[in-house]
């Protein structure tokens, strides 16, 4: 995907959030460290995973982050282990 040329087309984006710490690595594995430089004010947030293996959050606990970051709000921060603060 050509990141560089979707963050100028899109100068407003202010957020971009993953679904779980693997979309979260491979963009700055892949984007990143490739060499894409992102927005000044970007906010890069990882979610908690929505796949069913990730039982070890409770869903309303991931329905609250993602319903969050639709309404323009910062989700509540988690951990790597994947467990919400």
């Amino acid at each position: 995907n050509d990141f560089a040329a979707f963050f100028a087309a899109h100068p407003r984006l202010r957020r971009i959030g993953f679904n779980g710490a693997f979309a979260e690595t491979t963009f700055r594995r892949r984007v990143i460290a490739g060499g894409v430089g992102l927005p000044d004010e970007l906010e890069l947030l990882r979610l908690p995973s929505t796949s069913p293996a990730n039982a070890g959050i409770p869903w309303p606990a991931k329905l609250a982050a993602w319903r969050a970051l639709a309404a323009g709000a910062a989700p509540a921060p988690h951990d790597p282990s994947g467990a919400l603060r």
